[in-house]
């Protein structure tokens, strides 16, 4: 066959403009937009460009915006930006990304005969309590809301150390709060943090260091399906 002709030409580009579009189009429709939400766990390393929000972020498909802050807790101030529940910004999200609780055990009771703290932030059976009314408001903002469990306190202690009973009790309830709403996942950092590996803890022994917070950004990408 001869040359092709300039109408044919012109049928052709149009053709392949038009793929183009439906396959921007359909890389547009396929991001994933991520809200974190909570406290220095997730915040650590963001001068270094490499908190968990940010290595998530490097996924591709995946769009995070990160309003977590150290210091936050259920029962700390929204004015500061310091209460977890004021991080939350208008909008709809794909994901929310939330922990938190470790700073309420801290400061409210010394992590010593917690108990009415951990009612208030979460009930035995996980239906009644600040954090599950936060979830269960959250089924509004987003089609899935992940809450994520601390990793482990390191065998070499730290700050924290006090708040291992209180902490696991806590993961206990969380665990059976996220069962009560099929929009929330439980994701336990813990799986990706091994005690004894000190390479995964900031010398101050409760922050992660980059490698840990890389573990736990691939944990929660595995999560969310990329």
């Amino acid at each position: 066959s001869g040359p092709a002709t300039p109408v044919e030409r012109y049928m052709t580009m149009r053709m392949i403009l038009a793929l183009t579009w439906l396959c921007l189009a359909t890389m547009a429709q396929a991001e994933t937009r991520v809200l974190v939400l909570g406290d220095s766990i997730l915040a650590w390393n963001k001068t270094r460009g490499q908190s968990i929000p940010q290595l998530l972020d490097n996924v591709p498909g995946l769009t995070v915006e990160s309003r977590a802050v150290s210091g936050a807790a259920f029962s700390g101030s929204a004015f500061l930006r310091r209460e977890i529940r004021g991080q939350l910004p208008r909008g709809q999200w794909d994901v929310i990304v939330v922990n938190g609780g470790g700073n309420d055990l801290a400061r409210e009771c010394n992590c010593r005969r917690c108990d009415g703290v951990l009612d208030q932030l979460v009930s035995t059976n996980g239906n009644a309590g600040e954090i599950p009314a936060f979830l269960d408001m959250l089924a509004g903002r987003a089609t899935r809301v992940i809450w994520l469990d601390y990793y482990p306190v390191s065998v070499r202690g730290g700050p924290f150390a006090p708040c291992i009973e209180e902490l696991a009790t806590l993961e206990q309830r969380m665990q059976a709060a996220a069962r009560q709403w099929p929009h929330v996942t439980f994701v336990d950092a813990g799986a990706v943090y091994n005690r004894r590996d000190l390479s995964l803890y900031d010398p101050d022994l409760i922050h992660p260091t980059p490698k840990g917070g890389a573990r736990i950004a691939t944990l929660l990408a595995r999560t969310i399906g990329r």
